[in-house]
């Protein structure tokens, strides 16, 4: 039974989803079945990406500098350009290349995550964002200001049943 009908018994369903579509911009029968994707692994003997799945709420400053997986969907998204005057040697480029990125907030069912999409991982997996479905992303979590976000690197599509 979910909080709305305990808070508010004599709302129909079509009332109790509406107001939860209001609050979090998805209603919780809409979530995906997360668990179904995850797998038990102890992040202290695998630093295997493909076998790590964590959630939103596992991520914490033990993680730093270490490779997660998860399965969320995005609540909020800046894109923004970056540019590039260096090439990779450090030599100055000709001229400035200009590429768009994002700052994302994702989520799955047990809360949220910061995340920046550089220009190569934006490029690459950025048309799923725009899908309002769960996908894979894959990162690396880094420290900002005391709080863990993750810098992308790749995302993919969760493949059908």
């Amino acid at each position: 039974m979910s909080l709305l009908s305990l808070l508010f018994p004599s709302l129909s369903l079509a009332r109790k989803l509406q107001a939860e579509l209001t609050t979090r911009a998805v209603t919780v029968g809409a979530m995906p079945p997360v668990q179904q994707y995850t797998c038990v692994v102890s992040p202290q003997t695998c630093d295997d990406p493909r076998l790590l799945h964590l959630r939103c709420r596992d991520i914490t400053a033990h993680f730093a500098k270490r490779s997660v997986r998860l399965v969320v969907w995005v609540i909020t998204r800046k894109q923004v350009e970056a540019v590039q005057e260096k090439a990779r040697d450090g030599s100055p480029l000709p001229a400035p290349v200009i590429s768009p990125m994002a700052f994302v907030t994702l989520e799955d069912e047990t809360g949220t995550l910061e995340s920046t999409w550089f220009p190569q991982a934006y490029q690459a997996g950025g048309a799923l964002m725009e899908e309002g479905l769960p996908f894979w992303v894959q990162g690396r979590v880094v420290m900002e200001y005391g709080v863990p976000a993750l810098e992308v690197v790749s995302a993919q599509a969760i493949a059908g049943p």
